[in-house]
């Protein structure tokens, strides 16, 4: 399975004199370790049986109705699809929807489900299933006002396309197999929105959902993935066993998926982590930072494989007036006051790099030749700050989001404290 996810850590400055915000994202995405995988591959042919065992951290304790799930990619798609995927640039193509296409007027897109797929229950996926899906979500990208959610009964006739749709009714069963979903607003981001990014529009089975009801669906998922969730404690373990009814194969018409059972140790401590990985206990470790914690892996002898997926962002608040983060020079002068390419070489192991821009370097809109960045001038940070009214600085704080790099951010307040921007520093739980 491939997949590609959004995950954003961040630092929050909160002015401790004027209302302001400033928000960092997390230098370099998360990534995945790896040692000998229990199931390989032979000359192109597939070993099949094994398991993976695998250690994460916990998604919480909805595993299983989508439109309230919160992130957990990599598991979660595991056991749920979605009608859309992309490849390794960010292209889509058809998956649970075999195909689909966006109206010349960009007012709909269509999608055409791909026939003879089953949930884990048994249950047929199809266009009415599809559209209940989707009208569980809160909101559609773009889409136009809606009505009460629900599916179209059982046995009704489809809708006449391309006669529009009554007031109110975004997603149209066109026909058993044919979907299609009004916008009342447009952006280039909408087919993404269908596929595997997260968060996702992921699909479960109605069928499921009738006969035992929301509360029970979402501690026991039931989609139309490769693998079904055998057994789940929160905060400890996940068990995923084979799918044997899964429809999709490889590029060879080989049956998927490979692996007997995936099972998932949830860990929230990365010395914890690293320890199991010393003593054997795991072979694949998700959501290690490119830096010092994957150097350890290195140096063990596991393969490691860095995704850059964020950057270390400032997003400042703007909309306050009173706030020192609202004037451009301030939020220049920030920018100009820290050396990125020192902090990329003394916490990124070779890891690392200084960004210039908000794209991360595997993201399709990275520019590789983009000049407008603004190089580490502490000079010039001080004259901004006087420039916009600050000429002894000001006092701010700190708060780094779970996930966000605690070095990093120790050494962003060294820098901002050298113009005389004096940071407070603050670790808080997620759930503050």
């Amino acid at each position: 399975m491939e997949s590609r996810s959004v995950r954003l850590s961040v630092i929050l400055l909160v002015s401790l004199l004027l209302v302001g915000t400033l928000v960092l994202a997390a230098c370099g995405g998360g990534s995945t370790t790896t040692t000998k995988s229990t199931a390989s591959t032979t000359a192109g042919s597939p070993k099949y049986g094994g398991t993976l065992r695998i250690a994460a951290q916990s998604i919480g304790t909805n595993i299983g109705w989508p439109a309230t799930l919160q992130g957990g990619g990599d598991m979660v798609q595991a056991y749920y699809e979605t009608l859309l995927r992309s490849d390794e640039k960010g292209k889509l193509y058809g998956w649970l929807a075999e195909s689909y296409s966006v109206a010349k007027d960009k007012k709909s897109i269509t999608f055409h489900i791909r026939k003879g797929i089953k949930f884990s229950d048994g249950s047929d996926l199809t266009a009415a299933v599809v559209k209940w899906n989707l009208a569980q979500y809160p909101t559609l990208p773009g889409a136009a006002a809606a009505g009460p959610p629900g599916a179209a009964p059982a046995g009704a006739a489809p809708a006449k396309d391309p006669a529009p749709p009554a007031p109110g009714s975004n997603i149209v069963v066109v026909d058993p197999y044919t979907v299609r979903v009004n916008f009342k607003t447009w952006d280039n981001t909408i087919p993404a929105a269908f596929g595997d990014g997260q968060p996702a529009l992921y699909i479960v089975s109605k069928a499921a959902y009738d006969k035992h009801g929301q509360a029970w669906i979402t501690t026991n998922p039931v989609g139309t993935g490769a693998f079904t969730v055998a057994s789940f404690a929160t905060d400890s373990s996940m068990k995923l066993v084979k799918n044997p009814n899964y429809w999709a194969k490889d590029a060879k018409g080989n049956k998927l998926p490979y692996l007997d059972e995936l099972d998932y140790t949830f860990t929230a401590d990365p010395a914890t982590t690293l320890m199991m990985a010393k003593a054997g206990e795991v072979d694949v470790v998700y959501n290690i930072s490119p830096g010092k914690q994957m150097a350890d892996y290195a140096k063990l002898g596991w393969r490691t494989h860095p995704t850059y997926d964020a950057n270390e962002v400032w997003v400042p608040d703007s909309a306050h007036a009173d706030s020192p983060w609202s004037k451009l020079a301030v939020r220049e002068a920030a920018e100009y006051a820290v050396d990125r390419a020192t902090i990329a070489s003394k916490f990124g192991y070779g890891y690392l790099k200084p960004s210039n821009q908000i794209p991360p370097r595997d993201a399709t809109a990275y520019d590789p030749s983009f000049a407008l960045g603004r190089a580490y001038d502490p000079a010039k940070a001080k004259q901004l700050l006087a420039q916009a009214g600050y000429p002894k600085g000001f006092k701010t704080s700190l708060i780094v989001f779970p996930g966000g790099n605690r070095d990093i951010a120790l050494a962003e307040q060294q820098y901002l404290r050298d113009v005389g921007i004096q940071a407070e520093v603050g670790f808080p739980s997620p759930g503050k």
